[in-house]
């Protein structure tokens, strides 16, 4: 398993409606799910054609900082270039190599922001 040590938050969550205020985009589903150990709710957009989770079904969600493994950033910053080019080009690199870092251990890996209501 990968290091972990970049997860800030991670939760077990049960599918509680899919899409109940209609589908807005062919191949995007909104979620809600209420969380097994925190009193919060979620509700996601997610690709449901390479990921389709259907009301009842349970998933972890994992929120990091970075798919890179805490070695391989320390490890790049010390061999950046002054300005930090080299390293910034292999973390954005990262995800197209064959070793994922924290992605290998997860079905589906999304990149963005993270809202609160």
């Amino acid at each position: 398993m990968a290091d972990s040590s970049n997860i800030i938050f991670e939760d077990r969550f049960t599918v509680e409606t899919v899409d109940k205020d209609g589908k807005k985009f062919d191949r995007v589903s909104r979620i809600t799910a209420p969380s097994h150990n925190l009193q919060m709710s979620l509700t996601l957009d997610l690709a449901n054609e390479l990921y389709p989770l259907q009301e009842g079904e349970v998933f972890t969600l994992a929120i990091a900082r970075t798919l890179v493994p805490e070695e391989l950033v320390n490890e790049n910053d010390d061999e950046g270039s002054e300005n930090g080019e080299k390293s910034k080009k292999i973390k954005r690199e990262l995800w197209r190599s064959e070793n994922m870092g924290l992605g290998e251990d997860y079905d589906y890996v999304m990149f963005g922001k993270v809202s609160r209501e």
